[in-house]
């Protein structure tokens, strides 16, 4: 567990640039079954296994995470007015049972989802970017269709 485990769970959308859309709204739009297509972990692009079977599926304020042997499931809770949005994740089951995992999403389109997890303190990311510094894991996900 690359310190991620309790993870991308459940993920909150931003809004469009010049949207009038409330940002509680554009989280239910993230519920569904997401595919990552892309990862980085601390400035490394990650592939093999850990990427092609990590899968996201979240129903309402619920999570359920995989990546390779990593299985979690649990609470997703958006911080509502948010930009981008906050996502905590609270594992119920899994590795990381009873912890936090904190992170910002944005989606792209109806069909793109992009979640920057901070695997390391205790705040949000402050940018979808995964650094040597700041250890996030920067995700890229397609709705399963």
């Amino acid at each position: 567990m690359i310190g991620l485990a309790l993870h991308s769970p459940a993920w909150a959308a931003q809004p469009q640039s010049g949207s009038t859309e409330k940002p509680a709204a554009a989280a239910s739009k993230m519920e569904g079954d997401w595919k990552a297509t892309a990862a980085t972990h601390a400035g490394i692009e990650l592939g093999g296994p850990f990427l092609t079977n990590m899968t996201l599926k979240i129903k309402g304020d619920q999570f359920d995470l995989q990546a390779g042997p990593i299985k979690e499931k649990g609470k997703a809770e958006f911080t509502p007015d948010a930009k981008p949005l906050k996502l905590k994740l609270t594992a119920s089951d899994g590795n990381n049972k009873g912890k936090n995992l904190l992170a910002i999403c944005e989606q792209q389109s109806p069909d793109q989802l992009k979640i920057c997890y901070t695997l390391k303190g205790k705040e949000y990311s402050k940018a979808f970017e995964s650094t040597e510094d700041n250890k996030a894991l920067l995700v890229t996900y397609e709705r399963v269709k």
